[in-house]
């Protein structure tokens, strides 16, 4: 799919589908922390889905991992460039939801797609 036309665009929506990943994107954008303290700013997450997001999002290179070299191992994770772009971007698409796309009109469900009729 990345040769499409929007293949570009097709990896940014792959990246941020997950249940959690806008949910960790947002608990970084006041700053670095902890995992235990990202435990505590996403609700719900697992401390499992929580590693898993975050290695997907540092693979993606939006999120960087730092180990602190005090004597007591400290990992903190923070927002990259990239990161913080991704984050202004999806404020957009928020912003485009509620004025033009699916919330303006009352959708809160998943938007069927074309040749896949809901059968009653």
């Amino acid at each position: 799919m990345a040769g499409t036309a929007l293949g570009g665009a097709v990896l940014v929506l792959d990246l941020v589908r997950g249940k959690w990943s806008v949910e960790v994107l947002l608990a970084l954008e006041n700053g670095p922390a902890r995992h235990g303290q990202l435990l505590r700013r996403v609700s719900g997450v697992s401390q499992k889905m929580l590693t898993q997001t975050l290695r997907e999002l540092e693979r993606a290179r939006v999120v960087r991992r730092e180990v602190g070299e005090e004597a007591v191992l400290s990992v903190e994770y923070s927002l990259t460039r990239t990161g913080e772009s991704l984050l202004g971007l999806l404020r957009h698409v928020h912003e485009w939801a509620l004025t033009s796309g699916p919330l303006r009109s009352g959708c809160t469900g998943p938007i069927p797609r074309r040749g896949n009729p809901t059968r009653g």
